[in-house]
């Protein structure tokens, strides 16, 4: 089977590190779709808890904050740890999301505020742009009415059209009115929940996934609103860059940052790692009282991703719990974390650019939505038609960022499982679609 022969090489590579393979010294990894789980995924993200601890530790850090959702699981383990090194750090979970840190201040400055209303993603609609801007969900037919748009409300955005989009928005003075009071009548809330939940304290740094920073962003913008003077430290799995008038002095990242390890981001998929990393509850949309204390208020929970999640969080707890038993505190202090990584990371981009076919349809199958409310859910990895595999490539990416074609490209979360889950075993579309990624990548680089 083919998945048996992409284990034994994950294993292989395990086996070069220096206490990560102990767990499995006694036992065989089942030959599962999922064995991934076990054999990349479980012992990378031990690696990036232990690296993020011993950051924080050096900084002298009191307090971390995982953030939900997709800091759930890391929160779990890093209590683990913490324990069994004796280290004095507070961590706990923060409830928040993009959504329910940017809202309430969008009033703060409307035109960023369109900026995150209107940037890019997968199948962009005017009904994801009036949820984006903080409007109740059932209300987008009535909204769009009241507010005189002359467009559908689920038609697809291509990309291009968001910059015209903005330019609508920003001229509309009904909705620009309403955005504000939206943003007004929530911020009350989140202050007394950062005050209520440590977040205005000083010495904390803040644990996520990653990608671009905003969160972080967001955070401080509420902590200096509430007389914070000091900017939290930011602890990341990656980073493709940093929001700008930020320090970046300020992100730290694991596994990749703005302006290094490229064939990392080339050979990774942000999207599949949300997707398992992602707690079971509901995206936090606002704050509210209850009892005398501010709740996250949270959508509704969709659990079509329960049992592999589920089944992910086992086998996580699993590993870490043997690495508890059968290490000692001093040789995870002398962990070579940059060795480690080199060697987990081939494991990695292997599994993410050429999963087997019984890995893609196990992991492609799980639900994502890469919107702020988890709407419109599909496959991670959607079959395609060879015509969608081929808009993909480099050529029609690269003419469609240039807003030289202006057609829709139907695009997938994880392109590379994609191309497996649609029958297509030789190289073309994956070669073509990595060679886009890193050209992105290095013109964001000069950038810099």
């Amino acid at each position: 089977m083919e998945t048996e022969k992409h284990i034994k090489r994950y294993q292989k590579q395990l086996a070069k590190t220096d206490i990560l393979y102990r767990p499995y010294l006694d036992e065989d990894i089942q030959n599962s779709a999922n064995g991934a789980d076990a054999c990349v995924m479980a012992p990378i993200l031990n690696l990036f808890v232990v690296w993020l601890l011993k950051e924080a530790e050096q900084k002298k850090l009191r307090h971390l904050f995982f953030l939900a959702r997709d800091s759930y699981p890391l929160y779990l383990i890093a209590g683990q740890y913490c324990e069994k090194l004796q280290l004095k750090l507070k961590c706990s979970y923060f409830y928040c999301s993009r959504y329910s840190l940017r809202v309430p201040m969008y009033s703060e400055n409307t035109q960023e505020a369109l900026d995150h209303v209107c940037r890019g993603g997968i199948d962009v609609t005017l009904r994801k742009i009036l949820i984006r801007s903080g409007f109740e969900p059932q209300k987008a037919e009535s909204l769009k009415e009241y507010f005189e748009m002359d467009r559908e409300l689920d038609a697809v955005i291509p990309y291009p059209e968001l910059k015209n989009i903005k330019k609508e928005l920003s001229a509309n003075k009904k909705y620009m009115e309403m955005l504000r009071k939206v943003s007004l009548s929530r911020k009350e809330a989140v202050y007394r929940y950062f005050r209520q939940e440590g977040m205005l304290e000083e010495k904390i740094g803040i644990v996520d996934s990653g990608w671009t920073g905003t969160t972080q962003k967001s955070i401080n913008k509420i902590r200096k609103k509430c007389g914070c003077r000091t900017g939290v430290e930011g602890y990341y799995f990656g980073l493709y860059e940093t929001p700008p008038g930020c320090d970046p002095q300020k992100y730290h990242s694991f596994y990749f940052s703005p302006k290094k390890e490229i064939l990392n981001k080339v050979f990774f998929s942000n999207c599949f790692l949300e997707t398992v990393l992602s707690a079971p509850h509901g995206t936090t949309t606002g704050y509210e009282e209850a009892d005398g204390r501010i709740v996250p208020s949270l959508a509704l929970y969709r659990s079509q991703n329960k049992e592999k999640t589920e089944a992910f969080f086992g086998i996580l707890k699993n590993y870490t719990d043997k690495m508890m038993k059968c290490c000692r505190a001093s040789d995870i202090r002398k962990m070579n974390i940059k060795k480690d990584k080199a060697i987990l990371q081939r494991s990695l981009r292997y599994f993410m650019w050429d999963p087997s076919p019984e890995e893609a349809e196990y992991y492609g199958t799980l639900q994502f939505s890469d919107d702020l409310l988890d709407d419109h859910m599909q496959d991670l990895a959607v079959r395609m038609s060879q015509k969608q595999l081929r808009e993909n490539h480099f050529g029609n990416k690269i003419l469609t960022a240039f807003g030289i074609r202006k057609k829709h490209i139907h695009e997938s979360a994880w392109y590379e499982a994609s191309v497996i889950r649609s029958g297509h075993t030789g190289m073309t579309h994956k070669i073509s679609y990595s060679c886009y990624k890193l050209f992105s990548y290095i013109r964001k680089g000069i950038r810099f």
